[in-house]
């Protein structure tokens, strides 16, 4: 990151720990007041300490929750490195529509995706089984993958989803996928662009919609950086499977 950046980001980090540091300052001030200014006589006559409206106190964890996730976010952008340092995109890329003979690959991505971004185990039978039953039924979605001299260095799925406000499609990007060695060279935005061609040519995709883990902040950061946007919506699910 450049020293003007540097500087921006830092500004950034400043300007939200100020509703902290002014509402530590005046808990400090509230502090020195005498005990006998800071109670109440109720109607019995006993005094009683005043307490901070539990609303209060709820909506300062979850700003303080906020700010954790905010600060997080900015140190990894300062601490990334500028874009002279991230390795450029290799000439030989290419991408495709999975075919078949990607299942084998596709499965050990999906495998590596749930171990790497939610710490859970698949079943590889399970997962090459679904992978077959998507290529077996594309009225459902399709894969592409990009690769490099023949080698699939990347991938994600596509599903559909019908909405019936705008008499259109949303393409569900899911199971993205760069292998380690590959990735910060642009592979899911070559991926992307390419999915947005695609799109281009049909006449019925109204938009783009994926989901990604709360704490994938290196994901979310990737989504921004194509122009994605955060969506105002919550995702709720009931599953009928372990």
């Amino acid at each position: 990151m450049s020293i003007p950046d540097a500087y921006a980001c830092a500004a950034k980090l400043l300007l939200y720990a100020i509703p902290v540091l002014r509402w530590a300052h005046e808990e400090t001030a509230s502090s020195s007041i005498p005990n006998s200014q800071l109670r109440n006589t109720n109607k019995t006559g006993t005094n009683q300490e005043q307490n901070p409206p539990k609303q209060e106190i709820e909506s300062l964890l979850n700003y303080f929750s906020s700010l954790v996730i905010m600060l997080s976010l900015e140190w990894k952008s300062l601490m990334s490195p500028s874009r002279d340092e991230v390795k450029t995109m290799p000439d030989a890329l290419s991408v495709r529509t999975g075919q078949e003979k990607d299942i084998d690959t596709l499965v050990k991505f999906n495998i590596a995706l749930a171990q790497d971004t939610e710490r859970k185990q698949l079943s590889p039978p399970i997962v090459a089984q679904g992978v077959q039953t998507l290529f077996k039924n594309p009225q459902h979605g399709f894969y592409v993958v990009a690769e490099i001299e023949d080698e699939v260095v990347g991938s994600c799925m596509v599903t559909y989803e019908w909405s019936d406000w705008r008499c259109g499609l949303f393409w569900w990007i899911q199971s993205v996928y760069v292998k380690p060695e590959f990735r910060r060279r642009g592979i899911f935005r070559k991926l992307y662009e390419s999915l947005k061609q695609m799109a281009s040519q049909e006449q019925n995709v109204c938009g783009f919609r994926l989901y990604v883990e709360q704490s994938n902040h290196t994901g979310q950061y990737t989504y921004a950086g194509v122009g994605m946007k955060q969506s105002p919506y919550k995702f709720y699910e009931e599953s009928f499977q372990d």
